[in-house]
């Protein structure tokens, strides 16, 4: 017998390696495989919920997980109404969300995808420069101070959960500065589609705080908002239509997009989940 029963599918099973991820602050591999390190951790799991340790995907331990999966994590059935919604494939949305988070919408510790980006952080903030309280002067300061998070150059990318700490070091950086911690959560991609904070209204969210309320909640509010984005730009909605991949990673992902091979990868995605 199997630790997970064969009615559950491939993205089923990653979703409870997630899960099980979160839950015991391991770090699996969300490959849906589930070989023996999933069903160490699914022993692990069931030993802290003081549950019978079978090591299979019994019933209680799919009472006591099942709610988590459900409202957190993507379904088939969410990425087949998302591609209604948008007129295009399934495979199109699943290319995107690869490229841009591999796959997922979460960190093992539950957070919600993030990158930071320290020139943005350096735009918004100069956006924010008068002539009295906060002068050129103190933002050439702060650059100076905390140049991995204050740039107007690129890069300084750590990945993973250590992207929160270059954003809560940028928060605690400009603590004084008001509206400094909601432009800083404007300058980092969120979830599974990397929209940026500050496309949060043509993501459907009329400020950043709940832009980012709802990335945190579930990959299906991230899914929401990737809607909302490609709708509201006919660039984005007649490529993925299309599978331009080239014309959407331009316009999705600005110019820098054919360094980093952002349509090469998006059409390979595309063809491995198009099998």
């Amino acid at each position: 017998m199997s630790a997970v029963p064969s009615q559950f599918d491939k993205a089923y099973r990653r979703s409870l390696q997630m899960a099980l991820n979160e839950k015991t602050k391991s770090r699996l591999a969300t490959d849906g495989a589930f070989g023996p390190k999933s069903i160490a951790v699914l022993k692990q799991f069931q030993q802290q919920s003081n549950i019978l340790v079978t090591g299979m995907y019994d019933a209680a331990t799919h009472a006591l997980l099942e709610g988590f999966i459900a409202s957190k994590y993507l379904t088939e059935q969410d990425y087949v109404n998302a591609a209604k919604a948008l007129g295009c494939e399934v495979a199109a949305i699943k290319a995107v969300v690869q490229v841009e988070a591999a796959g997922d919408g979460f960190l093992p510790d539950g957070r919600a995808q993030i990158l930071f980006e320290r020139h943005k952080f350096y735009g918004e903030l100069l956006k924010m420069v008068n002539t009295t309280t906060f002068t050129r002067q103190h933002l050439s300061d702060l650059v100076a101070k905390y140049p991995n998070v204050i740039n107007p150059a690129t890069k300084g990318y750590m990945s993973g959960e250590k992207e929160y700490d270059r954003l809560n070091a940028a928060i605690e950086a400009t603590k004084d500065l008001p509206g400094a911690a909601e432009a800083a959560m404007r300058s980092c991609s969120w979830g599974m589609f990397q929209i940026m904070g500050f496309n949060h209204k043509l993501a459907g969210w009329p400020d950043v705080l709940q832009m980012v309320s709802a990335m945190q909640q579930s990959e299906r509010a991230q899914l929401d908002g990737f809607i909302h984005f490609v709708k509201a730009d006919s660039r984005l909605i007649n490529a993925i239509r299309q599978k331009d991949w080239r014309a959407f990673a331009s316009a999705y992902n600005g110019s820098g997009y054919a360094a980093n091979k952002y349509d090469v990868k998006m059409a390979d995605a595309y063809k491995l989940f198009a099998k």
